[in-house]
């Protein structure tokens, strides 16, 4: 699923949510200021602090998501939940060396989180929450926001070459489904788009 039809969905899933017309959504800034405002004043969660979930990784993408949930949450009053997944070994090594292999792969995760979340603290002054889990990515965060009702949105960052990745196919193309908004940040977005859209 390319960027394009990402975008076109959003169009959509925007005008669902917040019973707009197209001529109000026509950029990508729009569509994602939109579901913001239905994000933050839709929910009915009760007392709960609402939290932003990101799913970080190494790339640009998900650092333009980051810097978008960092910035709604702090003019929210929200705050920001960082899961970096470890993708399970395709392969099984003797015991102590696939033991080495995952932890590796682990403490990779947390340097990786524990790097966003220190950015983090820099922009905004929050002071985020960091899993890391090991499994299959979809079924981290579907589990996660199901027993989570405090979660206000799924933030993930599109990738800008090659597709926008699978975490981001897979939401999007479930996102009637999910039991918040999903935002879709491009990986094309500059820091300044960002800050121009929270």
């Amino acid at each position: 699923m390319g960027v394009g039809m990402i975008y076109r969905l959003s169009l959509r899933i925007a005008r669902l949510l917040t019973n707009v017309s197209l001529a109000n959504l026509a950029t990508p800034g729009k569509v994602l200021a939109n579901l913001a405002r239905y994000a933050d004043t839709g929910s009915d969660r009760g007392q709960h602090m609402r939290t932003f979930l990101v799913v970080m990784d190494e790339t640009a993408e998900a650092r333009q998501a980051l810097r978008f949930a960092a910035k709604r949450a702090a003019n929210t009053g929200a705050s920001v939940h960082i899961i970096a997944i470890v993708q399970p070994q395709n392969f099984n090594a003797f015991g102590a060396v696939q033991a080495t292999i995952e932890q590796e792969a682990r403490d990779r995760a947390e340097v990786i989180a524990n790097g966003a979340a220190g950015a983090l603290i820099n922009e905004s002054g929050k002071l985020p929450t960091i899993t890391v889990k090991v499994g299959e990515g979809q079924a981290i965060i579907r589990d996660y926001l199901n027993e989570n009702s405090d979660v206000a949105a799924l933030v993930l960052g599109a990738a800008t070459d090659g597709g926008p990745g699978p975490l981001v196919s897979h939401f999007a193309a479930n996102a009637g489904s999910l039991p918040c908004p999903l935002y879709i940040v491009p990986g094309s977005f500059t820091d300044d788009d960002i800050d121009n859209l929270t």
